[in-house]
């Protein structure tokens, strides 16, 4: 018995020709073309709605956002939707071998991700690379990109000698007339490595602010909105953090309470800006903020320092988030610790500093809400939020 299971192991099997299971196989093969000569329409589709920013409409502050939360994906698969879209624009021939079946869509994107970066050495060595990984397993093809990368990647040479960490760490931010601000520096090899960390981090988690009027921003843009929201985060919730003047850390503005309450046009005065700040960047920081009154004998002379009160109180701001648990914006599903609290009618205005008056907004629609668009309606029930073309959103607490 063993003998004979033993020959039979190791005898070559061959199944008898089967033509149904041959219409089978072909059928796969045929689905899967017309899938990836979907996903190419797809892709195509993206890139005309994204180039035009149409997600804007909405109110999304990027195209991934506005998929994720249309389509219900997670962030990750819209990230590489619209990615995968402008890298198949820019390498229309990668886009054409998947569409004649050289290549399929998981190759084109293994080559993209490797080209991305490498534009010059792409326009050259393109043709070549998509022939031997059509020509190959996935694996070996991924070896094929691998190795071509490390050759492109050593043909710029080794770095001159004394040139790592030559100069020192140096970050300069310098004010300009206009209100704006330049920010140029160098960082060493370690520093640049945890700053860079920090930023993809806070832009992977797609929380950034997304203001650009195309994409999901520039990767400047991108970075700059990265960096703002791990100043904030690290302001609002680091306990240990030190003293500026005696106080933690803090943007002082200085504005009229009728310039606030727009009852008289004006701006109001930060340091630092030597332009100043409109009403409503004024408005959208008191929204959740300390305040302190000050009384003056015209513009120069203080006469009295008012107790500082919390507009909102810890309690408060704890219940607020139990109740909505993430921006309330429509399609919004930044956490409760990326926003801000905000006062649905302003306590500038005459509105109180109470749960049904204060909801949460990410940064993005806190922008939105103080810029164009309006909010209306009870936070403990159901929010209204109107679009600078009247188009009209509803929102609820979750749950």
């Amino acid at each position: 018995m063993f003998e004979s299971a033993k020959r039979w192991s190791s005898e070559k099997y061959e199944a008898p020709p089967n033509l149904a299971a041959r219409q089978l196989c072909a059928v796969v093969v045929q689905r899967f073309r017309e899938r990836e000569h979907a996903d190419l329409r797809l892709a195509e589709a993206i890139t005309q709605w994204d180039s035009a920013a149409a997600w804007s409409a909405d109110g999304a502050g990027s195209a991934p956002s506005w998929l994720r939360a249309k389509l219900g994906v997670r962030h990750g698969s819209a990230l590489q939707m619209v990615q995968r879209s402008r890298r198949l624009r820019s390498y229309p021939s990668v886009a054409e071998a998947v569409q004649t079946g050289l290549i399929c869509g998981e190759q084109a994107n293994m080559i993209l991700a490797a080209v991305v970066d490498r534009p010059v050495h792409a326009e050259r060595d393109l043709p070549l690379l998509v022939k031997q990984v059509s020509e190959l397993s996935y694996v070996n093809g991924h070896e094929v990109v691998a190795h071509w990368k490390t050759l492109v990647d050593a043909e710029t040479g080794p770095e001159p000698e004394g040139s790592t960490d030559a100069l020192p760490s140096a970050f300069h931010v310098s004010p300009g007339l206009d209100g704006e601000f330049e920010v140029h520096g160098h960082l060493d090899t370690l520093d640049g490595l945890t700053v860079t960390t920090a930023l993809d981090s806070a832009i992977q988690l797609g929380r950034t602010g997304d203001d650009g009027p195309t994409d999901d921003r520039t990767a400047g843009q991108k970075r700059a909105d990265a960096l703002v929201l791990i100043c904030g985060y690290f302001l609002d919730h680091h306990t240990t953090r030190p003293t500026s003047s005696g106080q933690r850390p803090h943007v002082a503005v200085t504005v009229d309470l009728t310039v606030l309450a727009r009852t008289k046009p004006g701006r109001a005065i930060a340091p630092r800006v030597r332009a100043g700040l409109d009403a409503d960047a004024a408005r959208q920081l008191c929204c959740d903020a300390a305040v302190t009154r000050v009384v003056t004998n015209g513009r120069s002379e203080v006469l009295d320092v008012g107790r500082k009160t919390r507009v909102i109180p810890t309690g408060l701001r704890t219940a607020v988030e139990q109740r909505d648990r993430c921006c309330r914006a429509p399609d919004c599903d930044t956490p409760a610790w990326f926003t801000e609290v905000h006062h649905i009618i302003h306590w500038a205005d005459g509105g109180v500093t109470s749960r049904s008056n204060c909801c949460l907004f990410c940064r993005k629609h806190h922008k939105l809400v103080h810029h164009g668009w309006t909010v209306t309606g009870d936070a403990n029930h159901t929010l209204t939020f109107t679009a600078p073309d009247n188009t009209e959103y509803h929102t609820h607490p979750p749950g």
